[in-house]
């Protein structure tokens, strides 16, 4: 298990501070812990404002910060806008293990995913011995 799982397990934790990258976020969210997120480059923006903005499961710091902006994103998650943000982090984590059950949207997709790429590399090859 990751350190980032470890950090993001339930049991006494009110939010999750984090540069938003895509494992974190992930990891967050399936164990349905709040974010206040603090990116700094590459997809960590995207997936900030998705956890802000779109998915209502933390809140966005926008690339800056400072002591106060801190302050009000704890207090966000923890008082203000805690209830909003719980029972939408709670939904996220559902749908989120939901996914992976064996009639999941992941599991579903697994199978031909594979299937694409072996085709892919199949085809790849074929076109290389051709070629020579």
């Amino acid at each position: 298990m990751g350190s980032t799982r470890r950090c993001t397990r339930p049991s006494g934790i009110g939010g999750f501070l984090t540069h938003s990258g895509w494992n974190s976020t992930m990891e967050s969210i399936v164990e349905g812990v709040p974010m206040v997120c603090w990116p700094h480059h590459a997809d960590q923006q995207m997936n900030s404002r998705f956890v802000g903005e779109v998915w209502k499961i933390g809140v966005d710091m926008k690339d800056t910060c400072d002591r106060l902006l801190v302050e009000k994103a704890v207090r966000d998650i923890m008082e203000s806008k805690h209830n909003a943000i719980t029972q939408s982090t709670n939904t996220w984590a559902s749908l989120a293990k939901e996914s992976i059950t064996e009639i999941g949207s992941s599991s579903i997709h697994l199978g031909p995913l594979i299937d694409d790429i072996l085709a892919m590399t199949m085809n790849s090859t074929r076109m290389k011995i051709k070629n020579c």
